[in-house]
This record gives structure tokens, sequence and C-alpha cells, in this order.
């Protein structure tokens, strides 16, 4: 594996990076080829708007049904932790969701994340890394490592930014310490990377 295949996955920081994933995610759904493309990059563009939003682990989130989040709030056990995570949906989070659900025709027991060439079933991570999260890195020449997690990352990192509260992060997330929350959402590295573009001595 490459020096750069090895750096730890980072959060979007930069809302413009945000805005640009989005209007490139919305622009492949507009001008998608025929009917099956645009299905896919419309569940790609629910997907990373859905993922930076809700909190949860990409495992949780493909393991979510039509039934799991058309009422407006979650209640699932988290696969990682075995914990349970239940929370209600913002306004925003609940239409986005209904939206994309009327949009698609998805039945109750359908697959929220659903993989089109095989119906009963979702799209897995390693599918969404190759066919996603590499060509929107690649695309959008974002010169650090994103994947799946990359969701979640950017979730947190922006909550502690408008929060600041890094307690209630750990416990949403279902961390076992502060300095795990931390070092997830790359925090350590930009206090680091701040003190020592401020520093010098001798110059």
């Amino acid at each position: 594996m490459s020096k750069e295949g090895r750096k730890r996955v980072q959060p979007v920081r930069d809302k413009k990076t945000i805005d640009n994933i989005n209007y490139y995610l919305y622009d492949k759904k507009t001008n998608a080829p025929n009917a099956k493309y645009r299905k896919v990059w419309t569940r790609n563009l629910f997907l990373w708007k859905f993922g930076i939003n809700s909190s949860l682990r990409v495992s949780d989130i493909l393991k979510l049904k039509v039934k799991d989040v058309n009422k407006g709030y979650i209640n699932i056990v988290d696969q990682k932790t075995k914990k349970v995570n239940q929370f209600e949906f913002s306004k925003g989070l609940l239409k986005l969701c209904l939206d994309y659900i009327e949009e698609l025709g998805l039945t109750e027991e359908e697959y929220l994340i659903k993989n089109f060439n095989k119906p009963n079933q979702a799209v897995t991570r390693q599918a969404l890394n190759t066919n996603l999260f590499k060509k929107i890195q690649k695309d959008l020449d974002i010169n650090y490592p994103i994947n799946t997690h990359t969701m979640r990352k950017t979730f947190g990192y922006h909550f502690y930014e408008k929060t600041h509260d890094i307690n209630l992060l750990k416990e949403i997330f279902n961390h076992s310490s502060i300095d795990v929350t931390q070092k997830y959402i790359c925090i350590l590295d930009d206090d680091k990377n701040a003190a020592r573009k401020d520093f010098e001595i001798g110059l």
C-alpha cells in the first residue's frame, strides 16, 4: 500500500468542499444517461447527505430499510458497540428521507441504500468506496484520503466546530473515551498543525 493509502481518512472540513460534493452528485444525477443511472446517482446523493447529517456508521446505514427511517426517528443497535442508538431526525433530515423514498418509489421492506443490480440487497461498503468515493476524490481533486468513513467523520467535525462539546459528541458516537473521539474527527491533527504553523524560533 502506498504512503498516501496509509494516511488516516479525513473529514471534509471545508464547507465549500461539501457544497462542491453536493453539486457534483446532483450533476451526476441530473445528467445521468438513462433511468437506471439516474436512480444510482439519486441514491449516491442521498447517501452522502444522510451520512453527513445522521452520525451513523456506514455499516449501520447499509442495514437500514425504509421502515427504519420513514417515521422520523432511528432506533437501532449499533453494529460495532451493540449499544442502542436512538434519536429523532431534524425536519430537514426527515424531509430528505421522505423525498428520496418517494422519488425512487421504495417500499417499506426495501433497503434504503439499494443495490439496483441485486434488488434484495444493499450496496456494499467496498462498492461505495470504489465506485463513489474514489471517483469523488479524483474528479474534485481532493488532496486527502476520503471513503465511506468520511461521512461520519464530517458530521463529527462540524458538530464539534458548532458546539465545542466533545463530551456530547463522544456519547453520540458511543465512543469509549474523549481521546478516541478527538482522534476520530482529527481535531488533534488540526491543533498540532495550527501550533506548528504559528510557532517560530530564531527566525
